[in-house]
C-alpha cells in the first residue's frame, strides 16, 4: 500500500479500513501513515482470543508440544502487538511529551484489546493446566493501565 499524495487516502489495496470509518475518523492527515503502518503490521498478530478448548483441540491433534508451541507463539504475537503500540505511542507524541486527544483514545483503545487477549490467552492456560481459570472481575471499574516505554526517559 502507498498512500496517495497529501496523505489524504490510500490505495485501495493496502490498508485494511477507510479513513472515514469511525476508528480512523479522527487520525489527522499528518498521523496518517503512523497510524497505517500499525494497522498494517498488526492485522496479522491479532489471532483472537484464544479459549480453554482452542487448547484441548490443539492438545488432541498434536499433544502437549503443540499446546506448548500455540502458546509460545500467541505469547510471540501478543509481544509483536505491544511494540508495534509502543512505537505508534512514541510517533505520535508531541516534542513536549504529550498526545492528542484522538492519539489518546485510539491508544486506550488498542491497549485494552491488546490487554484483553492477553487476558483470554493467560486464561485459557490456567483452565486448561488447572481446571480453572478462577473467578475474577471484568474491567468495568476503570481502565487498563500500560506502561509505553518509547521516547520515556528514565
Amino acid at each position: 500500500m502507498s498512500l496517495q499524495p497529501h496523505g489524504t487516502a490510500w490505495h485501495a489495496n493496502y490498508f485494511d479500513a477507510a479513513w472515514g470509518s469511525s476508528q480512523y475518523r479522527t487520525v489527522p492527515a499528518e498521523s496518517r501513515a503512523d497510524v497505517a503502518t500499525y494497522v498494517d503490521r498488526t492485522r496479522e498478530l491479532r489471532w483472537g482470543l484464544l479459549q480453554e478448548s482452542d487448547l484441548r483441540k490443539e492438545a488432541a491433534e498434536g499433544g502437549f508440544a503443540a499446546v506448548d508451541r500455540l502458546v509460545r507463539d500467541l505469547v510471540g504475537l501478543q509481544d509483536e502487538w505491544f511494540a508495534a503500540l509502543d512505537g505508534l505511542h512514541g510517533a505520535l507524541r508531541s516534542a513536549a511529551g504529550t498526545l492528542p486527544s484522538w492519539a489518546e483514545q485510539f491508544l486506550r483503545e488498542e491497549a485494552e484489546e491488546l490487554s484483553t487477549a492477553r487476558e483470554w490467552l493467560t486464561s485459557a492456560v490456567l483452565a486448561y493446566h488447572h481446571g480453572t481459570a478462577g473467578r475474577r472481575p471484568d474491567t468495568l471499574y476503570g481502565r487498563i493501565g500500560l506502561s509505553l516505554l518509547v521516547g520515556v526517559s528514565a
